[in-house]
């Protein structure tokens, strides 16, 4: 189970909130080594954009698109979006586009040692 810090924040767009506690539709979950240490990180998103299915894939294609044309990004080609965009600059856009203030109202966050 993904949670975090801010897991019972309450959302108006908690679609997989069940017994009080928020697990995210959308999210990811990486393992590995830091230091020589096991590591787990997952991170979700507790508010999606506006708009369901067709917001989670229209909206962040959008600020993409705005930063390519603002020169925030600048690589050339075909990339994966962790390869040529700042993650911090990205959900800093994306969250008044979810209905939130700022980057912390739309992340739930998990770190864990294995």
């Amino acid at each position: 189970m993904l949670h975090g810090e801010n897991q019972t924040r309450d959302a108006p767009f908690a679609a997989g909130r069940k017994n009080g506690v928020y697990k995210p539709v959308l999210f990811a979950i990486a393992t590995g080594k830091k230091a020589g240490k096991g590591k787990k990180v997952g991170i979700g998103l507790i508010q999606e954009p506006y708009g369901g299915m067709s917001g989670n894939t229209g909206v962040p294609l959008a600020i993409a698109a705005m930063m390519v044309m603002n020169g925030e990004i600048s690589q050339k080609g075909i990339l994966a979006p962790e390869d040529c965009i700042d993650p911090v600059d990205f959900f800093k856009k994306l969250a008044p586009l979810s209905g939130a203030n700022g980057i912390d109202d739309i992340l739930v966050r998990h770190f864990e040692d294995l």
